[in-house]
Parts: structure tokens; sequence; C-alpha cells
């Protein structure tokens, strides 16, 4: 089976490493390779997603 994750931040102090973190306590591995890191950009306003 594969897993993959996708994690996602709203600022540029949070960082993605907790959500791993989290996924693997609950008994996941997720390769490093299938793990998709996002952070929003502070270019886009608040609750936008680009393409809106």
């Amino acid at each position: 089976m594969r897993i993959f994750s996708y994690c996602r931040v709203s600022t540029t102090e949070q960082t993605t490493e907790n959500q791993i973190i989290a996924i693997r306590q609950k008994g996941y591995y997720v390769n490093d390779a299938r793990t998709i890191s996002d952070a929003i950009s502070r270019a886009v306003e608040g609750g936008k997603d680009i393409g809106s």
C-alpha cells in the first residue's frame, strides 16, 4: 500500500513537521519522497486560494 501525505501551514512561524509526526504516531509510515509540504503565500489574501 502506498501512503501519501499533504501537509500545509498558513504562517511562516509554522512547520509541517508536527503534522508529519502526528501521521506517524497514528501508525502510518510516510516515505519522505511521498510527502508534499505547502505553505500559504503572504502574497495571497487570507482565505482566498489562487484562482479564486
